[in-house]
């Protein structure tokens, strides 16, 4: 299960460092376009918004996985070790509900946007279904992600890692 979510992981990595890649370039494009040609890329505002809910959503497995999500430490370096295990099981379990309902609420979006064939009118006429499945997506690895470590104490994956190994 670790190795399948840890797959996920890097292809969410990279298709957010990609979405990054396009929304520079793009951008760039824009600004050229803008100040040389006077035209600038068509609906570059409404992509750009698109490419963010990537780059924020797809990674959010990654970052746990790394521990590098921002927190704030004030009252939990004052915690004995058992305390601060504790208090990281209950953060998990809370985050877990909140992005669990939060990954069901995405993909009722992701459909109905997919049945009403939702655009964002512009010169390009953008469908939303893709941005909505894209961020379900990394929702999803997210939940996977904390299941994992929540289960990790319990039933060992077999690579005799801990959860917040790199690897």
């Amino acid at each position: 299960m670790r190795k399948l979510v840890n797959l996920l992981d890097q292809a969410l990595v990279a298709f957010a460092a990609a979405a990054l890649a396009v929304m520079m370039t793009m951008t760039g494009l824009s600004a050229l376009g803008r100040y040389f040609l006077n035209r600038p890329v068509p609906d570059d505002v409404v992509i750009n918004q698109m490419l963010m809910a990537l780059l924020v959503f797809l990674p959010l497995s990654h970052v746990q996985k790394v521990r590098q999500h921002v927190s704030v430490t004030l009252f939990s370096d004052w915690l004995p070790p058992a305390g601060l295990s504790r208090l990281e099981v209950f953060g998990r379990v809370l985050s877990l509900l909140f992005y669990g309902l939060l990954a069901a609420t995405a993909y009722a979006a992701t459909l109905r946007a997919y049945k009403i064939n939702d655009i964002e009118y512009g010169e390009l006429d953008l469908l939303t279904w893709p941005v909505h499945a894209a961020m379900t997506l990394g929702l999803i690895g997210f939940v996977l992600r904390l299941l994992l470590e929540l289960a990790h104490p319990i039933f060992d994956a077999g690579d005799g890692q801990a959860p917040s190994d790199p690897a």
